[in-house]
């Protein structure tokens, strides 16, 4: 059972985004949006979503990643087969247009 939590991490201004966001909220129940108040940063965004899930594994994704379909099911099979583990990293892969950032 896959849940979905977004966190937001500036003030939405326009009402028309904000409304959209609730519904689709309301109409799917594996999804939780939430926005900050202000831009707190990543870290302060990941252990929000931290503190409000009740689920047993937790993978936090950025903005930048295109995930692969077999995500999600690669993770959970890390997990189940490395049990002592406390966290594990993907593949990483830098842009190919020659410049890190």
């Amino acid at each position: 059972d896959v849940r979905v939590c977004v966190c937001i991490d500036k003030p939405l201004k326009d009402d028309k985004v904000k409304e959209v966001l609730r519904k689709m909220e309301l109409s799917n129940p594996r999804l939780r949006l939430r926005v900050n108040s202000n831009n707190l940063g990543a870290s302060a965004s990941r252990n929000r979503l931290w503190k409000e899930s009740h689920s047993e594994y937790v993978l936090f994704l950025d903005d930048d990643v295109k995930p692969e379909k077999t995500l999600i099911d690669e993770y959970v099979k890390a997990i189940e087969n490395n049990p002592a583990a406390v966290g594990f990293a993907g593949k990483t892969e830098l842009p190919h247009n020659g410049y890190l950032w």
